[in-house]
């Protein structure tokens, strides 16, 4: 008896055996038919992870000066803001200050501040100074107004700022219904010739 019961047994384990073993190639197969991700569906991936909006809680104003028109962009509660853009037509003049600390610059370095939205892209010669947000730094432009400037904030999702080791990107969208008055204010004629073409 105690044979008979050994032998149901062993006939049992082999089965399990044998269907484990059934499984287990149709488990690969499954697997070998998902290809892995190329590196074209990375670099795919990550640019539309780069171009979808940012979220931001930040708020766009606009304001007239003696001197010209200001932009600035501030989250609510912070100290300063985190870019702040200044035209002024009469003297000729973009002014920009970005809230956008490089990790190893100190106060008086010169660096290189990169503004883009994607269609435009702008260079600057910044220098740092010290922020009014404890412990950071911020950096601060002012070149000769021309009309690309302006176009920096202009039909797009969102602005990438960029010091060395240091992005910042702010959402566009909000500031659209103001930018055609800052852009008459700015662009004066007189002052900026239009554009040929």
């Amino acid at each position: 008896m105690r044979g008979v019961k050994a032998g149901r047994a062993a006939l049992s384990l082999c089965c399990m055996l044998a269907v484990l073993a059934a499984s287990m190639p149709a488990a690969s197969a499954a697997t070998a038919r998902k290809p892995a991700e190329t590196a074209k569906e990375k670099a795919a991936r990550a640019k539309a992870a780069k171009d979808k909006p940012v979220k931001n809680p930040g708020v766009w104003t606009a304001a007239r000066e003696e001197e010209g028109v200001t932009l600035q962009f501030r989250i609510p509660g912070t100290p300063a803001p985190t870019l702040f853009v200044a035209c002024r037509p009469d003297g000729g003049l973009f002014q920009v200050v970005a809230e956008v600390s490089p990790p190893k610059a100190r106060p008086g370095d010169a660096v290189k501040l990169v503004i883009g939205n994607g269609r435009v892209t702008v260079e600057f010669a910044a220098s740092v100074f010290p922020s009014a947000t404890d412990g950071r730094m911020a950096v601060e432009a002012q070149v000769t107004l021309e009309p690309k400037l302006v176009e920096l904030f202009k039909t797009a999702e969102q602005l990438r700022i960029v010091v060395p080791g240091a992005t910042e990107t702010l959402p566009l969208a909000s500031l659209q219904k103001r930018i055609a008055d800052f852009e008459k204010a700015c662009l004066k004629p007189a002052i900026v010739p239009a554009r040929a073409g």
